[in-house]
């Protein structure tokens, strides 16, 4: 059974406050935006299976509570927007779909 959105998203953001990126990755400074798209893409690639509708309504809370509190928290730049942040994750979900075979469920 599919865990409800709400839950992907609270263990995610708790995920990302227990092992920030800014910490967990060595290289982070020298490749923020590489830390965070690598990240991105994983939540993304969990967000697949959930349909369009519902990731659209929580489409800004990737930005704001998984990318921005966690790097304000931690005293870093954000390092990207949330256009690129948006795009990152929208991209996957249709990779991961692709490679699934999961239709979008608009």
């Amino acid at each position: 059974m599919l865990k409800p959105l709400a839950d992907y998203l609270k263990a995610n953001q708790e995920a990302l406050r227990a092992n920030p990126p800014i910490l967990a990755f060595a290289n982070y400074h020298a490749d923020p935006v590489g830390a965070w798209t690598y990240l991105l893409r994983q939540i993304a690639a969990g967000l697949a299976d959930y349909p369009d509708s519902d990731i659209a309504k929580i489409q800004g809370e990737l930005y704001g509570s998984l990318m921005v509190l966690i790097c304000i928290k931690f005293g870093a730049t954000v390092p990207m927007d949330n256009k690129q942040v948006l795009k990152i994750v929208w991209d996957k979900i249709k990779e991961t779909r692709g490679e699934t075979g999961i239709a979008s469920q608009t």
